[in-house]
């Protein structure tokens, strides 16, 4: 169906992804009890704003949560379990975590390898995925988006020159 027609039916949960999406900046104890509830709903969007909103909570809200951020990692919609793959690796030094964005970095589809790396460049902990990050950029058929991604992860740490006249 078209994207007017599903925004028109009644599988479009608008009024819970933005009850989901205004919780995002919310930096509170409320906040990260509600949205760790919705991790588990049934809709693909609030799960996503959900596990963006999540990002956003310090690491002390987020302790008690360590269970259900590590379940998510394996949420069958992609951005989902790569955010909070994310935050499982930065907040709780997941190994498994780990894995997972390694795994997204080399996936076929662009935007999820693009997703990954933008989430990388914001870890404390970034040399785990350098040689991951260099294949993804090397991979076949690649497009400029996550090959660009990729230079600013590797400039980032001074792996290559970052600037506008290196090409490669």
């Amino acid at each position: 169906q078209s994207p007017y027609e599903y925004r028109l039916s009644d599988s479009y949960a608008i009024n819970d992804i933005l009850a989901s999406a205004w919780l995002s900046g919310d930096r509170s104890k409320e906040a990260a009890t509600k949205q760790v509830q919705n991790l588990s709903h049934p809709d693909k969007i609030v799960r996503y704003w959900t596990a963006v909103g999540l990002r956003s909570q310090s690491k002390e809200q987020l302790q008690p949560f360590e269970k259900e951020i590590k379940q998510a990692m394996s949420d069958e919609y992609a951005p989902v379990a790569i955010t909070a793959a994310a935050m499982a690796y930065n907040q709780f030094n997941s190994s498994e975590a780990q894995s997972v964005l390694k795994s997204y970095l080399l996936h076929e589809n662009d935007m999820l390898a693009l997703l990954t790396i933008h989430y990388l460049m914001y870890v404390d902990n970034k040399q785990p995925f350098v040689e991951t990050v260099r294949a993804s950029r090397e991979m076949k058929g690649r497009t400029y988006n996550p090959k660009a991604a990729a230079v600013d992860f590797l400039g980032s740490l001074g792996l290559v020159p970052n600037n506008p006249s290196y090409r490669q």
